[in-house]
């Protein structure tokens, strides 16, 4: 499950996204069983590659497909206690809990740390093209605080 952006959901976090799919489709059915733990994390990875065509490179650790990883550190306070650990990595991980990444075998971050990139300037250079879009739009304008009328 590919996690969208601001532009619909306010973020980026996919342990958040994956917490509020599950969460929305108990409360439409009114079912707490109709959304298990285990088939949201299946949507967010295989699922997620099958949705864009991508199932025989990732998804899923299999030999032959892409060294994709992360790594989740269980012993942060938000993790505690665990009595199933697909659930409170569902229902419980914020994000920042992840401590290393491998993508297609290369390791991206370590303890915590970008390994080949500096984030700072990744984040300046995405602040800066958002801006030039927002001009190139016409959205580049101050927008005031307005409450709904009814």
């Amino acid at each position: 499950m590919g996690s969208d952006g601001p532009a619909s959901s306010n973020n980026h976090n996919l342990f958040q996204a994956m917490k509020v799919a599950a969460l929305l489709q108990k409360g439409v059915h009114r079912d707490p069983t109709i959304m298990t733990a285990e088939k949201v994390l299946e949507m967010a990875t295989i699922d997620g590659a099958r949705a864009i065509g991508l199932e025989h490179l990732v998804g899923s650790l299999e030999v032959g497909k892409r060294a994709d990883v992360v790594i989740v550190d269980t012993s942060h306070p938000a993790m505690t206690p665990i009595h199933h650990p697909v659930s409170s990595l569902v229902y419980s991980a914020l994000g920042h809990e992840v401590s290393d990444v491998f993508v297609d075998g290369a390791y991206l971050l370590r303890n915590g740390e970008f390994t080949q990139l500096n984030q700072k300037e990744v984040m300046a250079r995405s602040q800066r093209a958002a801006h030039s879009l927002a001009v190139r739009t016409g959205n580049d304008k101050a927008r005031g605080w307005r409450s709904a009328t009814f």
